[in-house]
């Protein structure tokens, strides 16, 4: 069957036919919670839902149970700034509802938006790059959308990376996204899923991409993949980052084999707040300078520890202790306080709380390291900015290639001379690195949430006619505003979707080069139907229609309507009894010039509301507002576009 002969069938013959789209795959497709209140429980609501690039799910109706309970499907692809949509179609009122993660509470405690561009491999490998460093590597990156690949409630698609040859290093095989901006000192968390064809270790790490390159806070290594899927949340806290140089980076190099990614996120915040019990002994110093000591790294660094059992910051209780720095070595590690065999679990979120100032405004950086061998770095290498006041501060970080019991936490302070003091320090798990996903959006909606309005008409005239070949601009204020699309004014009446309701907002007329615009509020008592425009010459000579146009049936014209979720098409009803499907750039006003290629033909009845298109017939309705055109097949199955 040819491409042009396939739209015939689904246009001509089916495409007024209420057919629901399919269930997305999976056994459980993501869904959102409803609850209504008791104004919303007793009407007809419609649903559906949008993504940031316009794509929409075809209109169901809103099946709520006796309590105001009711739920939606979320197909795949509808993910982060997709929003919900409810039309109560017999007031034209409509309610916009954030569904994922980027607008709503996080279950897991984050904050704020996910900062990484095509988070879900959505769109592919956009924002994403793979980077070989040495010509021995052999690696590829592909995405599948298949979703019975995804994880359990997972959207998007999934990041597939076979390394079929490592490099010398693990880093010569790494997929990451750069250009992301951190603020310092604050607290963030990625957040992904993963497994691999066979176990293996994947590190996870955060850095700079100019410059030395240097880390800024997650320094994840050795992270255990298996061949089931799990999540993973890895939480640090950014230290000297550089705005719109940062990088989020999966170090693939360790072994050969295939890595599955999906859902990745990076937030502000952290997982839960601090619990469970002071890892560190003698944290506020009542036991003197008890299991803390200040080392120095170097002949010519020279370093003492003070304590004091008073002085501390209002309300915190214990002593304070002063590091006094009396010279430097050449590095900041060569005075530093340092308590050692701590208890950490590999992979398991802390947090590090603590007061701080210095007699001067300096910096600290503050250190983990195990205790043995290597003294290798475990994830925590951070740098903050101390002043002559007391302040509380909170680090956190995964540490990673622990040893069970013999880590360490150290405060290094050989940058200059002076004195550091420190108060209140405890050092508690922050959260769990692996769980399930969350549950789905809670939302809870009441009759204030409608405030657009969908299908407000308005009319526009020109010397007294009705207006032809102008087009109108709903610019929208506030955040999730802007200018919309361009809509033609057809036989001096122009439809606007999702105007704002009770508020100001412009309308911009345009036609031949010129613009006028002016300022229409969608009123309570009236909402669809807006002040009428009556241009005189601020467009120039504008064409309006003439009396045979006006004379003609109210079918005639040119109707408007969504296929089974898919595009908008648009339907053409010419005076001689042809018409033609397409798209809406495919065909403007009126009769087309030149042969359709998905025409059909459609008379009327005599002495009935009833139209026959394509040989199928419909009853057809038009609203009182002129607009909307409803086609009723045999079946009772409707079909509402509206005129444009």
């Amino acid at each position: 069957m040819t491409v042009h002969a396939r739209v015939r069938l689904a246009a001509a013959v089916c495409m007024l036919a209420l057919v629901l789209p399919a269930a997305s795959r999976g056994q459980n497709p993501p869904r959102v919670e409803l609850t209504l209140d008791a104004a919303l429980r007793g009407k007809r609501l419609l649903y559906w839902l949008t993504s940031p690039g316009g794509r929409a799910t075809e209109p169901r109706e809103l099946a709520v149970q006796s309590t105001g309970a009711a739920s939606a499907e979320v197909p795949a692809g509808f993910g982060p700034g997709s929003r919900l949509k409810l039309l109560d179609p017999a007031t034209g009122l409509l309610a916009r509802l954030p569904i994922d993660e980027e607008d709503r509470p996080n279950p897991a405690g984050l904050a704020g938006p996910n900062l990484l561009m095509n988070p879900d491999f959505g769109n592919g490998l956009d924002g994403w790059l793979l980077e070989r460093g040495d010509p021995s590597v052999a690696a590829e990156v592909t995405v599948t959308t298949d979703g019975a690949a995804l994880p359990p409630g997972v959207r998007g698609a999934v990041l597939r990376a076979d390394v079929t040859r490592q490099g010398p290093l693990p880093w010569h095989v790494q997929f990451y996204q750069r250009g992301l901006t951190l603020k310092p000192s604050t607290a963030y968390t990625v957040v992904f899923w993963a497994r691999a064809s066979a176990p293996r270790p994947l590190s996870v790490v955060m850095n700079t991409d100019v410059g030395d390159g240097h880390g800024i806070g997650l320094d994840a290594k050795g992270i255990s993949l298996t061949r089931e899927w799990r999540r993973y949340r890895l939480p640090f806290t950014a230290s000297r980052p550089v705005a719109e140089h940062c990088r989020l980076v999966f170090v693939l190099g360790d072994a050969t084999g295939t890595v599955e990614l999906a859902g990745v996120q990076l937030r502000a915040g952290t997982p839960a707040r601090p619990s469970g019990p002071n890892l560190l002994r003698n944290p506020s110093f009542t036991a003197g300078d008890q299991h803390w000591s200040v080392v120095r790294g170097s002949e010519a660094a020279r370093g003492k520890l003070e304590v004091a059992s008073a002085g501390g910051p209002p309300g915190v209780a214990g002593g304070v202790a002063s590091i006094l720095i009396e010279a430097v070595g050449t590095l900041s590690w060569h005075v530093h306080l340092v308590q050692q065999g701590i208890a950490l679990q590999d992979l398991a979120p802390y947090a590090l709380e603590f007061w701080a100032r210095a007699d001067r405004q300096r910096t600290m950086e503050i250190d983990a390291a195990v205790d043995e061998e290597d003294d290798h770095h475990i994830g925590l290498e951070c740098e903050i900015p101390l002043t002559t006041q007391w302040r509380r501060y909170e680090v956190v970080f995964t540490p990673s290639r622990v040893s069970p019991d013999r880590n360490r936490l150290a405060f290094l302070v050989g940058q200059a001379v002076g004195r550091v003091d420190l108060a209140g320090v405890s050092l508690r798990r922050a959260g769990e690195v692996a769980g399930a996903d969350p549950p789905p959006a809670q939302i809870t909606v009441s009759a204030s949430d409608f405030r657009y309005v969908s299908g407000a008409t308005m009319r526009v005239t020109y010397r007294g006619r009705p207006a032809h070949d102008v087009r109108a601009t709903v610019h929208v204020p506030g955040p999730e505003g802007g200018p919309g699309e361009p809509r033609p004014v057809q036989r001096g009446l122009v439809t606007l979707d999702e105007v704002p309701l009770d508020t100001r907002f412009t309308i911009t007329l345009s036609h031949d080069g010129r613009e006028h615009s002016v300022l229409r509020t969608a009123e309570r008592a009236s909402p669809r139907v807006l002040a009428p425009v009556a241009l005189r010459d601020e467009l120039g000579e504008v064409p309006t229609t003439t009396a045979a146009d006006e004379a003609a049936h109210p079918l005639i014209g040119v109707w408007e309507g969504r296929l089974r979720g898919g595009p908008v098409v648009r339907m053409t009803f010419n005076a001689d009894g042809t018409g033609s499907v397409g798209a809406p750039a495919a065909q403007g006003r009126g009769a087309p010039t030149t042969p359709a290629a998905n025409p059909f033909r459609w008379y009327l009845k005599p002495g009935s509301r009833t139209v026959v298109v394509a040989g199928q017939t419909y009853t057809w309705s038009i609203a009182a507002d002129g607009v909307t055109l409803t086609l009723t097949d045999a079946r009772g199955r409707s079909r509402v576009l509206r005129r444009r």
